[in-house]
């Protein structure tokens, strides 16, 4: 769809809602954007923010470009109620005849009105395909090189493998009335994604042929994004972030995944698991409780070779799963299985691994 060389992207400043976030692919031209506070340490496009340059030509007329980009995420156009402000940038794109890729990272799997863009969501189901829209990635930055220091520390293959697991199982706190009637207050997407989660851990504390390394957090981020009601009457405006909790429980969450061999990824709100991409930035083998989800590159055998799947339909055999994974892999192959995580993840996966391959995914 383009000749040699950089991809051309357009976009305009102009349609940026005020105080808005504009779209990580646009970090190499328009600097780095303002990100929440929990993920602010993490520096998820530091590195795509220097090397964005060599993939990417931003070009200043919509006539010059290969493709447009919104210049927010969808979702930042609906949370700042300027989603007209966003059709007016795609109506433009459209009447210079070029195509326009839309970026919403969000759980929700609700419809975008922009029917002739591409779409790039996480949130997506294989058994219900929607025209002109892609998986994205979940991406919470580098965890081998902001906690360990870039460097890989392989496990060595043990006769029992180790299968970890941190993350939510529940809500942080219920409220008073809720305890008091004993009905939850969960919305009905969280509630079945928490019983999903329960029921895998289970199953696998259940199995017998996988040791577990599990720690089942209250709410999302280990509880860490939450604030008491009279801290947000007093200050409205500050963060809900509690960086002295959120650092911890991310330290103790890299722990985890360091002292796994294999790495149980089940989807939360939305039918798609960070913490795939997570296990995978980190060395380690996910074992993916498959939802009907849609991963990126699908068609590439990394996801055959590198990942264990187990059907949601089929919990009980999860276990015996990774069981067989892991007795079929020679202490050689195990550990190069490891690296190869690593690779996949920095290759494909990643901000700039991702956005790399952007022009053969437009093709």
């Amino acid at each position: 769809m383009h000749g040699r060389g950089r991809l051309r992207l357009y976009s305009d400043p102009r349609f940026l809602p005020p105080g808005v976030p504009h779209s990580a692919i646009l970090w190499p031209f328009w600097g780095p954007a303002e990100e929440r506070a929990e993920w602010f340490s993490a520096r998820r496009f530091q590195r795509y923010a220097v090397e964005g340059g060599r993939l990417f030509e931003l070009v200043h007329d919509v006539a010059d470009a290969d493709v447009a980009v919104l210049p927010a995420h969808w979702n930042r156009y609906r949370k700042a109620g300027a989603q007209q402000l966003a059709l007016a940038f795609a109506a433009a794109v459209q009447r210079a005849g070029k195509r326009l890729l839309v970026f919403f990272d969000s759980d929700s799997e609700e419809e975008i009105p922009l029917p002739e863009a591409i779409v790039f969501r996480p949130s997506l189901y294989r058994s219900d395909p929607r025209a002109g829209t892609l998986p994205l990635p979940g991406w919470s930055g580098d965890l081998l090189l902001n906690h360990c220091e870039g460097v890989l520390t392989p496990r060595e293959k043990s006769p029992v493998p180790v299968v970890g697991f941190c993350g939510a199982t529940e809500l942080r706190v219920q409220s008073w009335k809720s305890r008091w009637s004993g009905r939850s207050q969960e919305p009905p997407h969280e509630r079945a994604a928490f019983a999903l989660r329960n029921d895998v851990l289970d199953h696998l504390q259940r199995s017998g042929v996988v040791r577990t390394n599990f720690i089942r957090r209250r709410g999302y981020f280990g509880g860490s994004i939450a604030r008491p009601r009279w801290k947000r009457l007093l200050f409205p405006a500050a963060s809900a972030w509690d960086p002295h909790a959120g650092e911890r429980v991310r330290r103790e969450f890299v722990e985890n995944l360091g002292n796994s061999d294999y790495v149980v990824c089940v989807r939360g709100s939305g039918n798609f698991s960070t913490r795939l991409y997570e296990a995978l930035c980190m060395g380690r083998i996910p074992l993916i409780i498959d939802t009907d989800c849609v991963v990126p590159f699908s068609e590439r055998p990394e996801w055959s070779t590198l990942t264990v799947w187990c059907p949601a339909s089929d919990l009980p055999s999860a276990g015996a799963r990774v069981a067989a994974f892991h007795d079929a892999l020679t202490p050689r192959e195990f550990v190069d299985r490891q690296y190869a995580c690593r690779r996949f993840w920095e290759e494909r996966l990643s901000p700039e691994g991702f956005f790399g391959h952007l022009a053969e995914m437009l093709d």
